[in-house]
C-alpha cells in the first residue's frame, strides 16, 4: 500500500519539483509496482500455504528483489530531482 500511496503523493504534491512527464512516469511506475506487488502477494500466499500443507520448503519471493531495486531507483531519482531543483 505504501507504493500506491507514494504514486498518488508524487502525482498530487510534486508539481514544483517535476515537470508533468516526469511526475506521471514516476507516479505511474509506483502505482504499477504497487499493483504487481499486491497481485504477486496473493499468489505467493497460495504457494506458501500449499507448501506448508505438503511439508515442503517455502518458495522464494520472485518479485521482491525487482521491486526493491525499482523503489531504490525511484528514491534516487526523487532525491536528484530535489537537489537539482532546490540546490544542494
Amino acid at each position: 500500500m505504501a507504493l500506491l500511496a507514494g504514486g498518488i503523493a508524487v502525482e498530487a504534491f510534486t508539481q514544483d519539483i517535476f515537470d508533468d512527464t516526469a511526475r506521471k512516469v514516476l507516479g505511474t511506475t509506483l502505482l504499477v509496482l504497487g499493483g504487481i506487488l499486491a497481485a504477486s502477494a496473493a499468489f505467493r500466499w497460495l504457494r506458501v500455504e500449499a507448501a506448508m500443507r505438503q511439508k515442503r520448503s517455502l518458495p522464494i519471493p520472485l518479485w521482491v528483489p525487482l521491486i526493491a531495486l525499482v523503489c531504490a531507483l525511484a528514491a534516487v531519482t526523487v532525491l536528484v530531482a530535489i537537489w537539482v531543483t532546490n540546490g544542494f
